[in-house]
């Protein structure tokens, strides 16, 4: 079982939408960063950085969500 993590983006960064959605659909993307350490928790990471121009909903790999 893959084990999910809660990490909101922080509501003071600007990557963070204001407007609620009702999601119809969902696309899944792949960065193919085959890097060593590109990872679910390194994307994290970045998303959450301050500075950070955009956002997703979720950051997946072969062992966590």
């Amino acid at each position: 079982m893959v084990k999910i993590i809660k990490d909101f983006i922080s509501k003071s960064n600007r990557n963070r939408p204001r407007n609620r959605m009702k999601p119809l659909y969902i696309t899944v993307h792949n960065t193919a960063n085959t890097e060593k350490g590109a990872n679910a928790a390194s994307h994290t990471a970045f998303v959450n950085r301050a500075g950070t121009g955009v956002s997703w909903h979720f950051t997946v790999d072969d062992r966590i969500i």
